[in-house]
This record gives C-alpha cells, structure tokens and sequence, in this order.
C-alpha cells in the first residue's frame, strides 16, 4: 500500500486556490502512478491505481489471467496462488491482483508530486489566459522590468510580455522601473504559457488614450471615433463625430486648453 499523506488537505486548498476540483486530481495523480508503475516494471496494460481520496491509500492493481502454469507473472497467475490468496476464479477467467511493490513508495509520491506541480502550473497559465483575454483590446498598465537588446520586457503584474521594437514609439526611450500604459492587441495560450502581444504604437493605443481623457467618447451614444491615422511619435490625425447637436466634436476632444 502507497499513502500519500495530507492529501485531503492539499486538495482542499488547491480547490480554494486554483479552482482545481478534488476529482481531476485524483485521476492525475492515478494515472501518474500507473505510468510509474510501467517505467519500472515494464507493464501498463491491464494495470490501475486506485487512490482513496479520504485515506490518501492508493493501490496498484492488475488484471491476470488464471493459468495452470505461469508463463509471463506480469500477466498471469497460477489457480493455486488464486486460492492461496482467497481470490475468487477457475482457470480461463481473469482475477484483479494488488501488485503494489514495496518498495514503489517513494516513486509514487514523487509522481504525485509531480502531478500536483504540474496541475499547478497548468492552472496558472489558464488562470492568466481567462484574465488577459478579457482585457484584449483595452490598455493595460505594467512596469518595464528590464532592457533586452532593442526589446522591453513589461511586467503585467501575472505575467510579463515584450514590446518588440515595432511596437514601440520611435524615439522613446524607456527605462527599467519605469510606468507604462501598452495596448494590449492578442493574447496565445501556448505549453510555455500565454504569450501577450502588446503595443504603443498601434492606432487603438491612441484610441484607448482618448476614451480616457475625454468622456464623450467612451459613452458612444455623444462623441465617436470615425477614422484614424496614425505615424507614431511624429503626428496622428482623428476624425471624430458628435451624435449631439449642443456638443462639439473636435472642441471637445481638443479641450478648454486647447
């Protein structure tokens, strides 16, 4: 018999923390021993684990055929070590057998370990996918984390991103530590974990900036952004609507100040 300790408990917080239910970690952390079984012993076929989610005891169980003589024991046994055992079976049938190894504890529990990590991590990935996935199309704040090459590596506060050189406003220059507000244009979930595409010089960073400066914008219904065009870091030109005949279009977004 395997026991992998605190199991409960694990499970418990990872359900709190991750949203990872108590019955998908059973079936990796089963599967993950099946799979160790076979590394050391050869033999996956006919083979399960069965983990007791309250005790944490986990079995490794094969299925045999009952022989009178036995050829191949990873998949056979003898009618006299089936009644030896009380197991139930005539010649012909099939038995399940408890072939937990002794000495398959610590093996085991680094694959649980295992298991538990990797559900962990895939979880964060998913976690921070489904949150930036909301966010595409809108600007996101981070902190320029540091300078690699002609790149800026952005930390999102989840996760980082690069503003590759296209991406930036030419003849701006960023620093280390330095506050910055990005376009956030595509998010891809791969088995690194998501990669973000961020930008400051797109048309929609321009965008974003003046919903955020100038209320009529955002609420559509007063003041729309028709068309835009953009050479970022030298000019930009706008064409706005005013749906309301008392506001001003371009007054409005030009500001009191002008």
């Amino acid at each position: 018999m395997i026991l992998i300790k605190d199991l409960k408990k694990i499970a418990a917080q990872l359900k709190a923390e991750r949203s990872i239910e108590l019955g998908d970690l059973v079936g990796a952390i089963e599967k993950s021993l099946v799979a160790a079984y076979a590394r050391n012993y050869g033999q996956m076929e006919g083979v399960l684990s069965v983990l007791n989610a309250e005790t944490g005891e986990c079995r490794i169980i094969a299925t045999k055929s009952i022989v009178d003589a036995v050829n191949d024991e990873t998949i056979e046994i003898s009618i006299e070590q089936v009644r030896a055992e009380g197991l139930l079976g005539a010649v012909g049938d099939t038995v399940e057998v408890d072939v937990t190894p002794e000495s398959f504890g610590r093996v085991a529990i680094q694959a649980a370990k295992n298991v538990i990590l990797q559900m962990i991590n895939e979880s964060e990935k998913a976690y921070v996918y489904d949150k930036f996935k909301e966010k595409i199309g809108q600007l996101v704040n981070g902190v320029v984390q540091r300078v690699e090459g002609m790149n800026y590596l952005v930390n999102l506060g989840d996760v980082e991103a690069t503003l590759t050189r296209r991406d930036q406003i030419p003849g701006e220059t960023l620093h280390s530590g330095d506050h910055v507000r990005v376009f956030l244009s595509d998010i891809t979930l791969t088995n690194r974990g998501p990669i973000l595409r961020i930008s400051r010089s797109c048309p929609e960073f321009l965008i974003e900036l003046f919903k955020l400066e100038v209320p009529e914008i955002k609420e559509k219904n007063i003041i729309e952004i028709k068309a835009i065009a953009r050479d970022a870091g030298m000019r930009s030109k706008v064409a706005v609507y005013s749906n309301h005949q008392d506001v001003g279009a371009v007054g409005t977004c030009v500001g009191h100040m002008g």
